[in-house]
């Protein structure tokens, strides 16, 4: 099973969760312009901006030490609480840098982030936060100019890769004395990039220009890396369920796990952030639960779990003994079964990134898929239709799968 589809294994198989974190490259053109929109508004109310401010003020005690995962995973979780004063239900998507890694990723589209920066002065002239486009001015605190800057590529030559982070999530302890950029061996200091194969660090690094100060979210892809960076974190946690946040004292104020966390204090602890309680969140790469008339790249059913078309009239049910069954709701008349009766029980339906639907047993093995997997096919979507039919679409609503087939 290829890791960009199928990353944390089972995490939260089928967990009906209200937020979703997703890949940015599976969201599609009208979810990507709600999330720009809301960076917009959220810029315009000078509510942005604190956040830009908040982040270049707070130094060691959200980086280069043990709280550097806690303190972002706090950072983001408010952050996404002002987009859903705006848009409710809004989630910062999420930046696989070892899949999309390249100037001509779709990340980088004028409708979405925008593109690198041109000229001498590296200005970002394209999308929405080109300082031309008249929405985007950044706070001239480490550079000094409003414009919105980056150097793809000048700083360091290449982002992560796939085996870097693979080689980095088995890493344990989470954090090792001395507490700081030279502690080993330390998954938090590998993540955070201070030692090994550079892995966040890297990634503020190649994009250059405004993402490689403090300031760093004066660059609206700030939240999606980060966002990633969290993912990777929640993936470690997942992985090695025996290991605890490290320090637990010993360390400087604001680094040991029930330290209150500056600026925010109180209640808001790092014993506060490490299971995410009330944070209300999961990634797609944590098998959320499908819902409604469809599934999304990454969405699962488990044992009894159903879609149904937005009518009511088809009901399409993962069935306790690992079959698919697209039947009429009304009688539960079959319409059409993949046949997987008794080859998976305890298993899960996954929608993977490529675009291919399958079903895997309960250790992992895939024992049926739609056989439509592919790069161009990635993204895909699943969808209980008013016809009774059971499709998946491509991004450009090109049909790649339906059933039962037309007669």
């Amino acid at each position: 099973m290829n890791s960009e589809y199928l990353l944390t294994r089972g995490a939260r198989v089928g967990v009906m969760m209200a937020f979703v974190r997703r890949d940015q490259a599976m969201l599609n053109p009208s979810e990507r312009s709600t999330f720009v929109d809301a960076l917009l508004e959220l810029k315009s109310s000078g509510v942005y901006d604190n956040y830009v401010k908040q982040h270049s003020q707070i130094g060691y005690n959200g980086h280069m030490g043990p709280a550097f995962l806690p303190w972002h995973r706090e950072f983001l979780h408010r952050f996404e609480l002002e987009l859903q004063n705006v848009t409710p239900g809004l989630t910062i998507p999420y930046w696989d840098w070892t899949f999309d890694n390249s100037p001509s990723a779709s990340i980088w589209d004028a409708n979405f982030m925008g593109g690198d920066g041109k000229g001498a002065e590296r200005k970002v002239m394209t999308g929405r936060f080109a300082f031309d486009a008249g929405h985007w001015a950044c706070l001239k605190i480490d550079i000094g100019a409003e414009y919105l800057t980056r150097e793809f590529g000048v700083h360091i030559a290449s982002l992560p890769a796939a085996q870097d982070v693979a080689d980095c999530l088995r890493i344990t302890p989470y954090d090792n004395p001395q507490w700081d950029t030279n502690s080993t061996p330390s998954f938090r200091n590998h993540l955070e990039g201070w030692i090994g194969t550079n892995i966040h660090n890297r990634v503020h690094e190649w994009v250059g220009g405004h993402m490689r100060p403090l300031s760093s979210p004066n660059d609206p892809l700030f939240w999606l890396h980060h966002a990633n960076t969290d993912r990777l974190w929640a993936h470690w946690q997942s992985d090695h369920s025996d290991q605890t946040y490290l320090p637990q004292s010993g360390a400087l104020l604001g680094q040991n796990e029930p330290d209150p966390m500056d600026p925010w204090f109180g209640t808001t602890t790092i014993a506060s952030t490490l299971e995410r309680k009330g944070f209300e969140y999961i990634y797609d790469t944590e098998w959320p639960a499908a819902q409604g008339d469809r599934m999304l790249p990454g969405d699962t059913l488990v044992a009894e779990q159903y879609l149904t078309s937005q009518d009511g009239a088809y009901t399409f049910k993962f069935q306790a003994n690992g079959n698919l069954l697209l039947s009429r709701s009304e009688n539960n008349a079959p319409l059409w079964t993949s046949g997987t009766e008794g080859k998976a029980p305890g298993g899960v339906c996954i929608l993977q990134k490529d675009g291919d639907l399958a079903i895997f047993d309960a250790g992992y093995n895939r024992v049926w898929h739609t056989n439509t997997g592919s790069l161009e096919n990635r993204a895909s979507r699943f969808y209980v239709q008013y016809n009774g039919h059971a499709s998946i679409y491509r991004p450009d609503g090109r049909l790649v799968w339906s059933k039962p087939d037309a007669s």
